[in-house]
């Protein structure tokens, strides 16, 4: 027999939806716990302890860490989890342990009666005049509500309470929740207890406290507390009778009736109107109701209170009838439960469908986590079949969320592609009709539950956007929806629903994805866009020096995590899958949750490839528990340096030893001057990408550096800002010229792979000191400046001007008086030849000084004296006057120099009488020679005695003695007076000129390079200087070694360091200067300066010093090559001729004059022993010409050693560029190690130096003055004892590798030139002396 549901009632005149609302809960379940953080790594992680615990035992443990009023969670004996939790407390902490909710009635001690356990406290009256009930919240607020008449003793049943005849024929029956909520019931009897006027409004006084009442729109309370939550609400009250209609076949059954549960299926029920203030809340019952003839007694009148938390689902009923299709029940019990499938026995709500939803919070729910098993579960309340067996079908629809107004015309939509839908069936349920129980019906849910944990736990929202409602997922439950007369599937469910999750915690996705090196020019560490580039790697046995990073990380403290890298190829595609190539999958130990997986990539890169990689972590669990994969990172490779740039020249600056064309530019503090730099990247070097082509990174900027090659920690960067007509990337470098004297500007291409070129250009040029104010002693063309004079092993006496750059080639000598406008001298220039010399032998016969005229002119008369004759002259400058009687006198040139070869010997005077110089031990009692100069060193330190004609003082070492002699217009040295006592032949003397306007002496050390000053202190009355000891001397506090630094000179006080404070940059100071000539030929500047470090007195020092260019030729073999006949060749310097043999020629041009040309097969000339020892550090030039580019490589220069060269400078075939090699040893199998400049030109000169630098363990190449190529050579160096070859190659014992080309001017130094020496192509002198 078939039972119709319960219906809620006829209505008179309710509006629709006001339904009566029973206290029901409602238990909703939130997925999984809330873990520890991933990164703690305590030891005590409980998770971790049950889990381990789990697996011994083989038994379900409890987390009990983790249980809290409304979750649960359990280890599982297969290692997973299982977690329930409520959106309602199930149990609550009593007596320091957690027992369930329980709402039974118990006297509390103090004349009332409280729950046994609710998490929200509730208190019932003993009877009295006092609150009828006292709610206090879990949060602490609370009110209580008193009635307006007295209350007796309570008889207590259970949750409830029964006060009986509150009111003549009416008694009140109050029930508690589990929750700590209460319903009130007044049940009135008859007709005559109705009638009570008390019955007509009910007031209850109220008294809060943190709580605020109000009532809405649909008469339901609701309680706030201060912070805004929502801590109680009462739907809106019902009142029923009890009226009953006879049963019907298929209707419902006869001795169902109303009672204080609920209304029975055919009572009347209506709305009871509610008000609150802070002070009462107003009840007004039905009249109509009350009074009314037909109503059956008793009729119960009914409020109801339940609390609110904020960890609360939500719930809500819709209805198709259109008498309730737009009422919501958001979170309103429905009476019986919740309604599911067609119900056709009408009701309150009529006929139609019903379906129910429930809002779940899943804010446990975590991407990291692997659900097991899902599963929902909820109880059937009703059933309208009395079949016990029927099997009423459920489905679970995923949907839209729900809210407070969601009824049937706003009902949400469903998600049944994404979220399958799962169906269950029900036996059965309750029905007073029947004997049936009610039933439990399971979904199971893993697939759902794991996509919500995949979103974080977000699901749905209100518009249909899937992860945009936080921490819920909204299920449906449908019934049988059939709108047909034989659908008896109708089902009415429990509030109360769970979702039980099984799970796994693995670890989590590996988080902060990077590579060591870093990507340079990357958008981001880990990126598929904007893609880095990694530059050249140094490799291992894991290969390529390239380290994968991420990040491992545990949801359970205490386990460890490998990471698992896959690495492919994607410019390499073998399958045609579009997947690329497997490179290599490294993978890391077990490591603590939050450590760094560093992993070398565990395979050679290749250069112009782009890679991808992603990583996965693994867990040390049995269950060896996985996450998901990363994202995936790309980085392509770049491994070649970019090849040298090139320099634009610069006109204010040519290279070093070419003549600067326009007004000279000035060395200055703050002054720059501009230099244009051009440069492209290299190709890959790897040539196996398809389908496309390998990869270079392209130039993003230049690195310089003044005077040393540039590094990436102390180079300046340049940016790119342009390309040229050639496509080459061009940058503007702003080159400070504070200093001056000679510099080399180094510049090295820099790729965006960070790539440096290994070989950054070199520019080398000469900044002159600013001549503002000009000074006149040690100057010999008359232009106010200081000159040096030079003699030559070649005999010619040179000129290096005082502010010019001396490593230009030497101008020739003026062999003609030049009249009218002397031409300018820019540089070094030949004043008077080998034989202007006065005796014709030679100037480097010669000791030579210089500082002052004699003959009124502006330019210094020469002092010199012949080593050999021992003969003494004074040299006319050649700007002295043809004849010293003449007026006015008339220069025999304006050009100053010595080229007329006018001097006067200089006879010895003999010692001055008494009447002159009074002191017998000055001269006169000495051993002075009076009749023949011996002179080991001679000076000029200018005018030392004042005398008015400023005529120059002459100091010489005799005899090892010091001597100073006065000179005038006689051409005779006068008044010879012994300086310095003692032996002076251990020192050399320097002409110092004044300090701060005193005459004084400098001297060098000849053993330990030590410099010296003395000073020459005159009596202004005897005219008599003291007298000097050599060893009472002050220190300069500077030492140069007289290997290191053979010649040493003084010009006087030259000029001054550039200080951004100087009122007169590089201008004279007061304080001499001093200069030498390093081992390499190259000439120094030191400036004496007051010190930087304030003192009192003041001290000086020397400034850091200055290079101002080659003066004197250092090749200690050299082959001009320029006989123009014969089968010799001469060496200059040395004495190791080379003989020439095969197919050679002689030539002859109009740029280099007579040369060799070989003919690339036979041709060679060979010396008979070694010129240099390849071990140390060396240098090789020449001139040479390629006739052709040919088929095989073209030697210039070699040196043999038994099996092999010890170097090669030749044109390589392969690279089409000149280059500069040396083998590792003397052995077969040796490694070859070159490296390659510029490419060739066929047919034109070009200067190639080849250079060994020991100590920087690098060869280097420089093409025309220009620094082309360096690459490191750091082999054990081995000397190759072998001769010269010019023109071929010995190499694994046989010759080979003969020139095709003109060979010319072959020089061999015995070290690694300086930048300035190797950039300089011209002949510079072999100085002998300086002055």
């Amino acid at each position: 027999m078939l039972r119709p549901p319960i219906r809620i009632g006829r209505r008179r005149s309710a509006t629709a939806g006001r339904l009566v609302l029973f206290a029901a809960v409602l238990s909703l379940t939130a997925a999984l716990p809330a873990l520890p953080a991933a990164a703690d790594t305590t030891s005590g992680d409980p998770l971790l302890a049950a889990r381990t615990q789990a697996l011994a035992s083989g038994k379900t443990v409890p987390v009990d860490a983790l249980t809290t009023e409304v979750s649960t969670t359990e280890a599982q004996p297969d290692g997973t989890f299982v977690n329930t939790t409520s959106a309602l407390p199930t149990r609550v902490r009593k007596d320091g342990k957690w027992a369930p909710v329980d709402s039974t009635l118990t006297a509390d001690g103090h004349g009332g009666f409280a729950p046994e356990a609710t998490p929200n406290a509730v208190t019932l009256s003993g009877g009295g005049n006092g609150p009828l009930v006292t709610l206090t919240h879990a949060d602490g607020a609370g009110m209580a509500l008193t009635l307006p008449f007295t209350l007796p003793a309570p008889t207590v049943d259970g949750d409830t309470a029964l006060y009986s005849s509150v009111l003549p024929g009416v008694d009140l029956s109050v029930s508690v929740t589990d929750q700590g909520g209460f319903s009130d019931v007044l049940v009135v009897h008859d007709a005559d207890a109705a009638a009570d006027p008390r019955l007509k409004k009910l007031t209850l006084a109220t008294d809060t406290h943190g709580l605020t009442l109000a009532t809405t729109g649909s008469n339901t309370l609701q309680a706030t507390s201060d912070d805004g939550d929502l801590d109680y609400t009462s739907p809106q009250p019902l009142m029923w009778d009890s009226a009953t209609t006879p049963a019907k076949l298929g209707g419902p059954a006869g001795d169902v009736t109303s009672s204080v549960d609920g209304p029975g299926p055919e009572a009347t029920t209506e709305p009871v109107a509610m008000t609150a203030t802070s002070k009462a809340v107003t009840l007004t019952p039905d009249a109509g109701m009350l009074t009314s003839p037909d109503t059956a007694y008793p009729v119960y009148i009914d409020p109801y209170t339940n609390p609110v938390t904020s960890t609360a689902g939500h719930y809500t009923e819709v209805y198709s009838s259109s008498t309730c299709d737009n009422s919501p029940q958001y979170d309103k019990a429905q009476t019986n439960g919740q309604g599911a499938g067609y119900q056709r026995w009408g009701g309150a709500c009529g006929v139609g469908v019903e379906r129910s939803y429930w809002a779940i919070n899943t804010g446990g729910l975590h991407p990291s986590f692997v659900v097991d098993d899902a599963y929902v579960k909820i109880s059937t309340t009703y059933a309208a079949s009395y079949n016990c067996s029927q099997n009423q079908p459920l489905t679970l629809h995923t949907t839209n969320a729900i809210s407070a107004s969601t009824d049937w015309l706003s009902r949400p939509g469903v998600h049944d592609s994404a979220f399958p839908t799962v169906s269950d069936t029900v036996p059965s349920g309750a029905n007073s009709g029947s004997s049936c129980s009610n039933s439990t019906a399971t979904f199971h849910v893993k697939q759902q539950a794991q996509k919500i944990a995949d979103e974080d736990g977000d699901g749905y929202d209100a518009d249909g956007t899937f992860g945009a409602e936080s921490n819920t997922w909204t299920i449906g439950l449908y019934g049988n929806e059939s709108e047909s007369s034989s659908n008896d599937d109708y089902l009415r469910l429990s509030t109360t629903l769970t979702l039980t999750t099984k799970f796994d915690i693995p670890p989590g996705i590996p988080t902060d994805l990077h590579i060591t090196p870093a990507a340079a020019g990357a958008s981001a560490p880990c990126t598929t866009s904007g893609v880095g580039w990694i530059g050249a790697t140094t490799y291992s046995d894991a290969g390529s020096n390239v380290t994968l990073h991420s990040t491992v990380t545990s949801q359970i403290s205490g386990e460890k995590v490998k990471a698992h890298y896959y690495v492919w190829d994607r410019t390499v595609d073998p399958d045609g899958d579009g997947n690329g190539a497997a490179v290599s999958t490294p993978d890391s130990a077990a490591l603590a949750s939050g450590t760094d997986a560093a992993m070398k990539i565990g395979a050679t890169l290749k250069d112009g490839h782009q890679y991808a990689w992603d990583v996965y972590a693994e867990d040390d669990s049995d269950q060896a528990l996985t996450s998901g994969k990363s994202d995936h990172c790309w980085f392509t490779t770049d491994f070649t340096a970019p090849p040298t740039p090139d320099i634009s020249g610069n006109p204010a600056f040519p290279p070093a030893g070419t003549a600067r064309e326009g007004d000279p530019v000035y060395a200055g503090p703050g002054k720059t001057t501009d230099f244009t730099v051009a440069g492209t990247d290299s190709p890959a070097s790897d040539d196996t990408c398809a389908p496309g082509p390998c990869k270079s990174s392209g130039i993003t900027s230049f690195l310089w550096q003044l005077d040393s090659p540039p590094t990436a920690a102390d180079g300046r960067s340049a940016t790119v800002s342009g390309t040229d007509s050639q496509g080459r990337s061009t940058a503007t470098i702003p080159v400070p010229i504070q200093d001056w004297g000679v510099h080399t500007l180094y510049v090295a291409g820099v790729d965006k792979a960070g790539n440096i070129s290994t070989s950054p250009a070199g520019y080398t040029f000469t900044v002159p000191w600013n001549p503002a104010t000009t000074v006149k002693p040690g100057d010999i063309t008359g232009d106010g400046v200081p000159d040096l004079l030079a003699t030559t092993k070649t005999g010619d006496l040179d000129l290096i001007p005082g502010d010019q750059d001396p490593g230009q080639s030497t101008a020739p000598i003026h062999s003609d008086p030049v009249t009218g406008t002397p031409p300018a001298v820019t540089g070094p220039v030949t004043v008077s030849t080998k034989e202007d010399s006065p005796d014709g032998t030679g100037w480097n016969n010669y000791l030579i000084a210089h500082r002052g005229n004699l003959h009124g002119a502006n330019g210094d008369d020469l002092w010199a004296y012949n080593k050999t004759s021992h003969n003494l002259y004074i040299v006319k400058n050649d700007l002295d006057p043809v004849d010293d009687a003449s007026i006015p006198r008339a220069p025999w040139s304006t050009l100053g120099g010595f080229v007329d070869k006018r001097f006067d010997r200089v006879v010895k005077d003999p010692c001055a009488a008494s009447d002159v110089v009074a002191d017998d031990t000055r001269c006169r009692g000495t051993d002075y020679d009076s009749t023949t100069w011996n002179v080991s060193q001679l000076i000029a330190p200018g005018n030392v005695f004042g005398n008015t004609d400023d005529y120059p003082a002459v100091i010489t070492v005799e005899n090892k003695e010091l001597w100073i002699y006065q000179s005038d217009g006689g051409y005779h040295l006068k008044n010879p007076l012994l300086l310095g006592d003692g032996d002076w032949t251990g020192q050399s003397l320097i002409a110092a000129g004044t300090f701060k306007g005193k005459p004084v002496l400098w001297s060098r050390d000849n053993t330990t390079g030590q410099l010296y000053s003395y000073p020459i202190t005159v009596d202004p009355a005897t005219l008599v200087p003291a007298l000097l000891h050599p060893t009472a001397h002050a220190s300069l506090g500077l030492t140069l070694s007289p290997t290191a630094y053979p010649v040493v000179a003084s010009p006087g006080d030259v000029n001054s360091p550039v200080l951004a404070t100087s009122a007169n940059p590089g201008g004279p100071d007061g304080y001499p200067d001093l200069y030498t000539v390093n081992s390499n030929g190259r000439l120094i500047e030191y400036n004496y300066r007051q010190s930087l470090v304030l003192t009192s007195p003041p001290t000086y020092d020397f400034a850091a010093p200055v290079a101002l260019g080659s003066v004197t030729d250092t090749a200690t073999h050299w082959w001009k090559l320029a006989e123009g006949t014969g089968t010799t060749t001469a060496d200059s310097t040395g004495t190791l001729g080379a003989t020439l043999s095969g197919g050679y020629s002689w030539s002859n041009d109009t740029t280099r004059g007579n040369a060799v040309t070989l003919n690339g097969t036979t041709g060679y000339g060979s010396t008979t022993g070694p010129a240099v020892d390849t071990s140390k550090s060396f240098t090789v030039s020449a001139w040479v010409k390629l006739t052709s580019l040919g088929t095989a490589n073209s030697t210039f220069v070699s040196q043999n050693g038994t099996t092999n060269n010890g170097f090669q400078l030749y044109y390589s075939y392969g690279a089409k560029s000149w280059a500069f090699g040396r083998h590792s040893t003397d052995a077969s199998g040796a490694v070859w190690r070159a490296t390659y400049g510029s490419k060739v030109v066929v047919g034109r000169w070009t200067h190639l130096v080849g250079m060994y630098d020991a100590s920087a363990k690098e060869i280097r190449l420089y093409v025309d003055g220009k620094l082309t190529a360096t690459t490191d050579w750091t082999y054990t160096p081995w000397n190759a004892t072998g001769p010269l070859q010019i023109g071929r190659k010995l190499a694994s014992g046989a010759y080979g590798e003969y020139a095709n080309g003109t060979v010319s001017d072959v020089r061999l130094y015995p070290t690694a030139l300086p930048p300035a020496d190797a950039a300089y192509a011209g002949d510079l002198p072999k100085v002998a002396q300086l002055d």
